[in-house]
């Protein structure tokens, strides 16, 4: 990479064609003068489930396209769920998109949607959601409890959010589990592969997630989102 951003800054003209081969292929690239930056996405090979895997299919993978971490997860549930409202409609409803919040200390969970005023619970509202939200104990002993609740959301074929699945806090999903919950099966924003990854840690929270009954309205949705943000 520095040596093709160095050739490309010594170029004379406004743009040049890059040549690259890949297999039997040649790829051609226009590439403006100036910096260049590139970004490569490291891809593994699936895993293949276990015999005992509980699975659900259909949740699509998640991307930093979607920065509120909460808010692009709930996205891809609903997408399983046939919900295809989309991101930056939850963020409005929520009122995440009109929220500026920080805590005196800086804390670095300032952005997160069920931080401070909870947008997430009322993104949920928005679609028709409720969610029981499951913390674990400072000694951890409830943990047997919170898998529990997994699994039985997991067996009715309801996706779990939850937060620090892999690498730093953020939040991701739990799409099944495998070795009766010793693996838990997930997408996260750090996956390295397209079909699942096994959880690194044990979420210090989830929200177990179920129909509150019909969605409402999207007019009345959005007259919601206007007065969260008008209340903040």
């Amino acid at each position: 990479r520095t040596e093709l951003a160095a050739a490309q800054a010594a170029v004379q003209v406004d743009s040049v064609v890059a040549t690259f081969r890949h297999g039997n292929k040649e790829l051609n690239f226009v590439l403006p003068k100036g910096k260049l930056g590139i970004y490569f996405a490291e891809w593994q090979n699936d895993l293949p489930p276990d015999s005992d895997a509980k699975l659900i299919a259909g949740v699509p993978n998640l991307s930093w396209n979607e920065m509120n971490s909460f808010m692009g997860a709930l996205e891809a549930i609903g997408h399983k769920l046939g919900d295809h409202s989309g991101y930056a409609f939850l963020c409005g409803v929520s009122g995440a998109a009109f929220r500026t919040h920080f805590f005196d200390t800086w804390c670095p969970s300032s952005p997160d949607a069920t931080v401070g005023y909870d947008a997430g619970t009322a993104a949920l509202k928005a679609r028709g959601l409720d969610a029981t939200w499951l913390h674990v104990s400072s000694d951890g002993k409830n943990k047997p409890q919170i898998l529990a609740a997994i699994r039985k959301s997991i067996d009715a074929g309801m996706p779990v959010l939850a937060i620090d699945l892999i690498e730093t806090a953020e939040w991701g999903i739990i799409i099944g589990y495998q070795k009766n919950g010793d693996e838990l099966l997930c997408r996260t924003y750090f996956d390295r592969r397209k079909g699942f990854e096994i959880a690194q840690k044990f979420p210090f929270a989830v929200a177990i997630l179920n129909r509150e009954g019909k969605v409402p309205d999207e007019d009345k949705s959005v007259k919601q989102g206007f007065g969260i943000g008008a209340e903040n």
